[in-house]
């Protein structure tokens, strides 16, 4: 007849006779898994119970738009795209026209960044933010015909207590666009939408909210300097020499005409006196 094995035993640490084909860390091990069993579900089968351990699902980005953006003479936008599992984080594309099209033809083609000094951003009626977080806008410059780009800057941010903004871009005066022209170059920008805990968007406002007020005051007088450099050097060459020292004698048409001159080519490229070469051309 079959004898039952005898296996010797061992005491543990917490006073407990161990199997010597046990140890105390195994059987410390399982208590504890055990302990926890509560907690998970169990399914029954045609031998022991198996243990299947709980799934948690990450959250899926919502289906129903919940930013938009609003460009002066353009439409409502609110295609962004989510970019991570998450639905945290999303994208949205502005891409410059072709320069070949005829003015009408551009405006109706594509938005042009060069063009929009400002953006309206907004969460829509519908949307709730999770609690204790709001959202946090960028952009970034792409260049077709140099396949460069810029790093992500940011805009602004929204919160639930505050859910729509106007926002300065600066591009029709950002370096990136004035360096960069050329006949079949197309620029594009990258807006990126994040979706962060408020305590991270009280730290970057905190430290950008002054800089962008700075900002954007020296990005106007740098435009105003630019066109009024632009008018200065047009009229310096109708000068007859005529005057005394320090003056200056134009006909009176010649404002007229530069102010013609002048709305006509920003028609064709609202950057262009940004890159005055000194003679006003």
């Amino acid at each position: 007849a079959h004898q039952p094995q005898h296996l010797t035993s061992r005491e543990g640490k917490n006073g407990k006779s161990y199997p010597a084909s046990r140890t105390m860390e195994t059987d410390d091990a399982f208590s504890s898994m055990m302990s926890g069993a509560a907690s998970m579900s169990f399914i029954p089968a045609n031998g022991p119970s198996t243990l299947q351990p709980q799934m948690i699902q990450a959250p899926q980005p919502p289906t129903q738009p919940i930013f938009g953006i609003l460009i002066p003479g353009h439409t409502l936008r609110t295609d962004f795209v989510p970019t991570d599992p998450s639905g945290l984080k999303y994208t949205l594309n502005l891409t410059a026209p072709p320069p070949d099209l005829s003015y009408e033809q551009q405006q109706q083609h594509s938005v042009n960044p060069t063009s929009i000094p400002d953006i309206a951003f907004f969460l829509l009626p519908t949307t709730t933010l999770p609690p204790n977080h709001g959202v946090l806008l960028y952009y970034q410059a792409s260049s077709t015909y140099t396949n460069e780009s810029t790093g992500f800057e940011l805009l602004g941010a929204l919160t639930q207590a505050k859910p729509s903004g106007l926002f300065r871009t600066s591009w029709p005066t950002h370096e990136f666009f004035t360096t960069k022209v050329a006949p079949n170059n197309i620029f594009s920008i990258t807006l990126g939408v994040s979706i962060e805990p408020l305590e991270n968007i009280q730290n970057l406002s905190g430290s950008t909210g002054s800089a962008s007020i700075t900002g954007g005051i020296e990005e106007r007088v740098n435009f105003a300097q630019k066109i009024a450099l632009n008018l200065y050097n047009y009229m310096q060459s109708f000068d007859n020499g005529g005057a005394a020292q320090g003056q200056m004698t134009v006909p009176v048409k010649v404002f007229q005409r530069w102010l013609e001159r002048f709305e006509k080519k920003c028609r064709l490229d609202p950057n262009f006196f940004m890159k005055d070469n000194g003679d006003g051309s």
